[in-house]
């Protein structure tokens, strides 16, 4: 959550010393609104960039994912600044794979990624759709499937969800110290969608999208639901998927892809 254990640590070391405290924190709204509930004389930045660009402080605590704290810690160090470093923890990251009859399917999954994605798996407009996951969600994604396509989509769409769930089950780990809960609102012109999930250890799914259309890009968009609820059933997950309005059916898939994806971030 917003405003780790560290940032106090780091607050209570240097307030008797220090003017103002700068915090780093992949979710500056939420810092500040802590900070002011813990009556913290903080500033907080959204990453080390801005921090660095900024001297209206006189000591750091820096809280992220690895990446970065190196510079940022040489950068604040020559400019005279008290740093305290939190421990880089260990990327969150897993590789399933999964071999069946009809499809053979590599997921990588590190849920500390930057939103980067490959994919080659033959079925285009799932691949967008994977895309905003990444994007949305801040997850670095590489799916690799061979299926039954010359059947149709069915097979390998239902079995991506299946390993992708598996995937992110396994970086979860224990699920220990992370927020659990997620929700987002995603609108993309007239469509406009909601998706809620809880890392609960228990699958469930409700699934309410009134697609206009019953294929978008030669896609069944029947096999979303096959995907979703693969997904479920092995990240082990409660989610709950509402598209509230919508005329264009790759609006109202966007808008969901894109919601589920944000919901992670935040449960995450």
């Amino acid at each position: 959550g917003a405003i780790a254990d560290s940032h106090i640590q780091a607050y209570l070391r240097f307030k008797e010393r220090c003017r103002i405290v700068a915090l780093v924190d992949l979710y500056p709204d939420k810092a500040r609104e802590k900070a002011a509930k813990l009556e913290l004389e903080a500033k907080v930045y959204p990453d080390n960039a801005e921090l660095l660009a900024s001297q209206d402080f006189d000591a750091a605590s820096v809280c992220l994912p690895p990446f970065g704290h190196a510079e940022a810690t040489v950068g604040l160090l020559k400019a005279g600044k008290h740093v305290l470093v939190e421990k880089p923890m260990a990327q969150r990251k897993a590789t399933v794979e999964r071999n069946t009859l009809e499809t053979q399917i590599t997921v990588t999954v590190n849920l500390d990624g930057s939103g980067q994605a490959q994919f080659d798996t033959g079925v285009p407009f799932l691949e967008h759709m994977l895309d905003q996951i990444a994007r949305h969600g801040m997850l670095d994604l590489e799916i690799k499937a061979v299926g039954d396509l010359h059947i149709d989509d069915h097979h390998t769409v239902e079995d991506i969800g299946i390993t992708l769930g598996q995937a992110v089950a396994r970086a979860v780990g224990d699920r220990k110290g992370i927020v659990r809960y997620g929700h987002a609102y995603v609108p993309l012109d007239e469509a406009l969608s909601r998706v809620v999930i809880d890392f609960s250890g228990r699958p469930g799914l409700e699934y309410h999208i009134p697609f206009t259309r019953a294929a978008v890009g030669g896609f069944d968009v029947d096999l979303f639901l096959e995907f979703f609820q693969g997904f479920v059933n092995h990240a082990l997950v409660t989610l709950h998927i509402d598209n509230l309005r919508g005329d264009n059916s790759h609006h109202q898939a966007e808008t969901v892809f894109k919601a589920f994806g944000r919901a992670l971030r935040m449960a995450l």
